[in-house]
């Protein structure tokens, strides 16, 4: 992948949102009482699945989801966030990555929790949940709920299928040397054999290649 993929990028407003999301992470810590380390042990215990309830009704134990929200973040967030950051900013960098992502946990912590806090039920019994459920609900704008959800869309499209597809195509070239559509091909149906497993399933798979995921990145 080369570097130009990534020169459409308006890198000023870029830097307005970081220092906005920054200010947001560091109030949202000193407000909490830094809920990073006050919960540290807590999710310690759910990665470890001391916390799984195995007769539970839900469709997911502890630890499934908590691997399902961490897997989701992890290739297009740590490892190519940080990937793309250390080829702009060079090694220096990880010590203000390190810095920023620990004020910016908080962020994704109240985020989960109003998430939780304002789901919604269905006629069928499922849930439905995330940022545009709680902004309609607790912000009463359904107009700003459509706007994220459809700017959440497109984000997921790229960032979330586009970028780390060809981010591991690339990978499997310069390293394994297959080349053309091999790769997205058999990602493409490993994921859809995934998904129409249904959130279980999703569950379960996270719950094995997170770990290993994480291991590998630090």
């Amino acid at each position: 992948m080369q570097f130009h993929f990534f020169q459409f990028l308006d890198w000023d407003l870029l830097k307005f949102f970081f220092y906005f999301l920054s200010f947001i992470g560091v109030f949202l810590t000193i407000r909490l009482r830094f809920p990073q380390l006050r919960f540290l042990f807590l999710a310690i215990k759910i990665f470890s699945g001391n916390m799984d309830y195995k007769g539970s009704r839900g469709r997911l134990v502890h630890s499934q989801a908590f691997f399902s929200g961490t897997a989701s973040s992890l290739l297009p967030g740590a490892v190519i966030g940080s990937a793309l950051a250390l080829m702009i900013g060079g090694p220096g960098v990880l010590f203000w990555i390190w810095i920023s992502s620990f004020f910016i946990m908080p962020l994704r912590f109240v985020s989960s929790t109003l998430a939780i806090r304002f789901r919604t039920k269905t006629d069928s019994g499922r849930y439905l949940s995330g940022p545009m459920y709680f902004i309609e609900s607790a912000l009463k704008a359904r107009w700003l709920a459509v706007g994220f959800a459809a700017v959440g869309l497109l984000t997921v499209l790229v960032m979330g299928g586009v970028v780390p597809m060809l981010y591991v195509t690339h990978i499997a070239n310069r390293v394994f040397e297959i080349n053309g559509m091999t790769v997205p091909f058999l990602l493409s149906v490993i994921l859809v054999f995934i998904v129409l497993g249904g959130v279980r399933r999703v569950g379960k798979v996270s719950a094995y290649l997170a770990p290993i995921g994480i291991l590998l990145f630090f």
